[in-house]
């Protein structure tokens, strides 16, 4: 192995040693060390290995220990091997003392400078050369990045750069990462890019750029956290500890390195030494250059009887102890091993039930309270012996076990293999340990400190790091089964052309009724009360019941064949009466069909501003059954009016941080309105906000330029709306229409219309989703097929460029048009769509019933038809018209995946009436 000149702040283990041949600190680790800081690593072959290994006392257990009670001879040959035969050890070679730079010099990672007070902050990517290859293959870059820092005389160089990191985070190529975060730093909203930008992400999806807007989203967090700290530093943080906190890639790192400098009355051992001054001898007596302290008399030197922690010869020792197992745990190329020995030790998860609760079951007294109810026990019975890998452990149990947790039921722990503290313990030996000649007393001395930094500080940090990062990647993961739902729920295909009656379901206020005509306009609203007294029950015709009366008089006056439920309190009883009327033909001649609707969220909107400002006077209740209603007609139109929290699609939502997932569901609601498009003639204010690129004001805007103004009739007239600069119009062009129909129906309305639109010209492509910017491109290619673009969206278009393209390439076409493959491959998807092509037909349209089953009818095997109503990571949720959803476990889904909204087959498999739970088999997915 060749000696490199310039070497990193990594640490790459080629091979992992397991706990059972550790030999007396001989069984060696083949590490490659890459040093920028106070040492300078060397790799070369070992004459004479100074190597002891540790003296383990508590909690950790010696597999030489074992082998030697085992077989004592076969300890002892090993004890006295050839050297040659060993893999060679790491020598770490003695770098002069690190100096205090001048005020104009850099000292790792900060320089000091005077900047001018209105200063603006910058950055900068710096790339310097390893000498172990160029970026994308084996070897490393370092890339440094500065931050100039207003209004401070501070320039931050950050040991790492984003780039890199997301790449590997994300698992993706480096330069795409750089272009994505480009681009977001540019402001480019995650719509835009997907559609437009396809040839800057190597034509990557959507949920993949918001995990990686997610990532990036955190290190800037770690970024700001670390400059605000040293910002704000005093002169308390060492050098050393500055080029940890350059060297830090998530906040849990960061709040490791900081905790010593935090104001609080509470201080560490390490630094209750520091105060009695015992750090110069504690550097020396690691670093050993000057010969000192290497024996026990000398430091008698240090001790004073009048200062407490100096009065005998053994605080003393363990002052010392206290900073250098201090130095070790916060030191960079250390957290460097630490980080990869948390992936390659195969640390595992145990959890069983909480100390105190086992205290409750036996009968014994427990001070805080009576504790969790024996139901909630029983929802974490399968967590009670828990043991897995914990980078196994899948995302939902993570969460549960967090929640179990929290409410004192549960246990959870991470167990550190003991072969961790093997490649410890040679890591850190290796650093220290020969830097100077060994002598027993000082060796002896670090090897204590070693092993209280194992057991005190770096282990519990691996601990905690690790239950950080499983806690991290399970809400991630929430997030997008959250995301994922959500997107199918406000893309479910809407119900047009039909009259819809929706009903609010209740008891002791009744059922509110709302009805829509086609165009979504309310027509009436009112209040039956089928559920007062047990008279529905006995009635054998429905000419008997009022309630039955009022329905059919709406059901005939407004011919009205399409009802919709609402899913809350009341739902099994309404589909009961409604199965009942339709089997007793009370609607007849009308064909009645009924569904169920998620009514998440509906009252959070009947009660809202927006609300009332539609109908001022109407009230709530009947708010939320207009609501209902439309949900079903146009479901995207409605739910936009809800804060995605309420809208009941998630799995442990209420446990995610609400930052992360406000961002992440504002996100995929403003992506469904983008990709469904909007026609910016009749969008509401409610819409146009979830627009890529617009927000309230803007939104607000448009609005008001629409009504003072008239309509627009091309995409160019957005830039004369307040608010809509070149940035913002760049960001929505591509996903507003201009319509004909809508457009001709607005130009009617008004003589001043008609005359504007003599003068104004209309371009036929702002009918489609190509984006202004390619416009040139896309006559480029109708010109190449031979087609008009005012016949754009017509059957004979569309068959024309068809035909076309079966006699060509997409890169025959591309090279022609002078335009990139994505881009062309976009245009050609434009100009062969429908003008009222919608997205949302492809997903799956809302199951109708004339009847509902009970739970007691069910037995096992029996088939059934339903909806997926909810997706998590360990099944899916099928409404299968029992009032009860089932669910389908993941390991019943036959390799099959199942999405929100999707119809499928079912058979039961398990029925649990007492938890009113039924356990299904996937059998078919319809559609």
């Amino acid at each position: 192995m060749s000696t490199n000149s310039a070497l990193d702040d990594s640490i790459e283990i080629l091979e992992e040693v397991p706990a059972g041949g550790a030999t007396m600190g001989r069984t060696t680790i083949d590490l490659e060390v890459l040093c920028d800081g106070p040492t300078t690593a060397v790799l070369q072959p070992i004459q004479e290995p100074q190597s002891v290994y540790p003296p383990r006392q508590t909690g950790t257990r010696r597999a030489t220990r074992g082998a030697k009670k085992k077989d004592p001879t076969l300890f002892d040959q090993m004890q006295h091997q050839p050297h040659q035969t060993r893999m060679p050890l790491l020598d770490v070679a003695p770098a002069a003392p690190r100096q205090v730079a001048p005020a104009t010099s850099t000292t790792r990672g900060v320089k000091r400078k005077a900047l001018e007070p209105d200063a603006k902050a910058t950055r900068e990517i710096k790339s310097q050369k390893t000498g172990r290859g160029e970026v994308g293959g084996a070897g490393t870059l370092k890339h440094r990045k500065k931050v100039k820092i207003p209004d401070d005389d501070c320039e931050i160089v950050f040991e790492w750069n984003p780039s890199k990191v997301i790449a590997e985070r994300q698992n993706i190529e480096e330069w795409v990462a750089h272009n994505v975060i480009t681009m977001f730093e540019q402001e480019n909203t995650l719509p835009f890019i997907a559609r437009y930008r396809r040839e800057k992400t190597n034509n990557m999806d959507v949920e993949k750029l918001r995990e990686i807007q997610n990532s990036y989203s955190q290190l800037k967090h770690v970024q700001e956290r670390v400059v605000k700290v040293l910002k704000q530093d005093k002169g308390k943080i060492p050098e050393d500890r500055k080029a940890s906190l350059l060297s830090a890639t998530t906040m849990h790192e960061v709040e490791h390195l900081t905790a010593a400098f935090k104001r609080s009355g509470k201080r560490t051992y390490a630094e209750r030494a520091r105060e009695l001054g015992l750090e110069p001898a504690a550097v020396e007596v690691m670093q050993g250059t000057r010969n000192k302290f290497i024996n026990q008399q000398e430091l008698y030197s240090l001790i004073d009887q009048n200062r407490e922690g100096l009065r005998t010869l053994e605080e003393v020792e363990q002052g010392l102890q206290h900073i250098i197992s201090d130095i070790i745990s916060k030191d960079p190329q250390v957290l460097g091993c630490v980080r990869q020995l948390m992936k390659l030790c195969k640390p595992t998860l145990e959890c069983g039930k909480a100390r105190k609760q086992q205290k409750r079951e036996q009968g014994k007294v427990v001070n805080r309270g009576p504790g969790p109810s024996t139901d909630l026990c029983s929802k974490y019975e399968n967590y009670f012996e828990y043991k897995n890998l914990a980078w196994n452990v899948r995302p939902h149990a993570i969460l549960a076990m967090n929640r179990g947790e929290h409410q004192g039921v549960l246990s959870v722990k991470i167990v550190i293999p003991d072969n961790a503290y093997v490649h410890f313990f040679n890591f850190v030996q290796q650093k220290w340990l020969r830097m100077a000649p060994a002598h027993y007393y000082r060796t002896q001395l670090v090897i204590k400190s070693i092993e209280d930094s194992w057991e005190r500080l770096v282990k519990p940090f691996m601990q905690r790091q690790i239950r950080s990062e499983l806690t991290e990647m399970a809400e991630i993961a929430s997030v997008e089964v959250f995301a994922s739902n959500l997107r199918k729920l406000l893309l479910t295909p809407p119900m047009r052309g039909k009259t819809v009656l929706a009903i609010d379901p209740g008891f002791h206020n009744g059922c509110k009724i709302g009805v829509t005509n086609p165009t979504g306009d309310m027509v009436l609203t009112t209040t039956i009360y089928p559920f007062r007294g047990d008279q529905h029950l006995s009635m054998d015709h429905w000419a008997k019941d009022h309630n039955a009366r009022t329905l059919r008089e709406i059901v005939h006056k407004h011919r009205c064949e399409t009802f919709t439920i609402g899913n809350g309190s009341g739902c099994r009883e309404m589909e009961s009466y409604l199965t009942r009327l339709i089997a007793q033909k009370c609607f007849e001649p009308f064909n009645v069909q009924y569904t169920i609707i998620n009514e998440t969220g509906a009252s959070q909107y009947s009660v809202s501003a927006e609300a009332k400002a539609e109908f001022p006077n109407l009230d709530i209740n009947h708010i939320s059954a207009i609501s209902l209603s439309r949900r079903l007609q146009d479901p995207l139109l409605e739910y936009v009016k809800v804060h995605p929290m309420h809208l009941g699609v998630g799995m442990y939502q209420h446990d995610i941080p609400e930052r992360i997932l406000h961002s992440s569901l504002d996100s995929v609601m403003t992506e469904c309105v983008s990709f469904v498009g909007v026609d910016i003639n009749v969008a509401s204010e409610f819409v146009l906000r979830k627009l890529s690129g617009l927000n309230k004001s803007r939104a607000a805007n448009i609005v008001e330029y629409r009504k003072s103004k008239g309509p627009f009739f091309n995409r160019d007239q957005l830039k004369l709306v307040k608010g809509v600069g070149p940035r913002t119009f760049e960001q929505c062009a591509g996903f507003i229409r201009i319509l004909p129909e809508t457009l001709e129906t607005a130009i009617n309305r008004t003589p001043q219309t008609k005359k504007k639109a003599e003068k104004e010209v209309v371009s036929p492509l702002d009918r489609t989703q190509i984006h202004p910017e390619s416009y040139s491109i896309a006559n480029k290619f109708m010109n190449l097929v031979g087609v008009r673009p005012q016949d754009i969206g017509s059957d004979h278009f569309i068959r024309t460029v068809q035909r076309f393209m079966q006699t060509t390439s997409v890169d025959t076409v591309t090279e022609a048009s002078e335009a990139t493959k994505p881009t062309m491959q976009l245009i050609i998807d434009g100009l062969t769509q429908p003008l009222d092509y919608d997205i949302r037909a492809q997903f799956e349209k809302p199951l109708f019933r004339k009847g509902v089953t009970s739970l007691d009818d069910l037995v096992l095997g029996t088939k059934l038809t339903g909806n997926v109503r909810n997706v998590t990571h360990f099944g899916a949720f099928v409404d299968v018209g029992i009032g009860q959803d089932g669910l389908v476990h993941s390991s019943k889904m036959r390799g099959m995946r199942l999405e929100l909204g999707n119809t499928v087959e079912v058979s039961v498999i398990s029925i649990d009436k007492q938890r009113q739970r039924v356990g299904l088999m996937l059998e078919n997915l319809v559609g």
